[in-house]
């Protein structure tokens, strides 16, 4: 829950132009939430820490947060067996676009 909280908390901050405050709470929200084993989460963590760093103009560290969030979806994906599920998690809106700026 804190490591959730921690994530928004920094989705604020950015919002309001606290970069600063808001790289390291998510910062810390990632560092929780692996402890804590929770996949979504840990991976749209990442994709908030990636926004922050290009919202920073720390594009290079941008890229690099949303490439960890894809690698913690496709571990996520492997673990379905469900063929249709697995195609509908890579369709959601939220992975589609992380997998997209994982690209560029």
């Amino acid at each position: 829950m804190e490591g959730s909280f921690l994530r928004l908390l920094g989705e604020v901050q950015v919002r309001r132009g606290e970069s600063e405050a808001a790289l390291n709470n998510i910062g810390q929200a990632i560092h929780i939430l692996v402890e804590v084993g929770n996949p979504r989460q840990i991976w749209e963590a990442y994709a908030s820490l990636g926004s922050a760093f290009n919202k920073t103009g720390r594009l290079s560290d941008a890229r690099d947060q949303w490439s960890l969030a894809t690698e913690v979806i496709k571990r996520t994906a492997n673990d379905l067996s469900n063929r249709e599920l697995k195609e509908g998690f890579f369709n959601a809106d939220p992975v589609r676009e992380i997998l997209s700026k994982s690209e560029n």
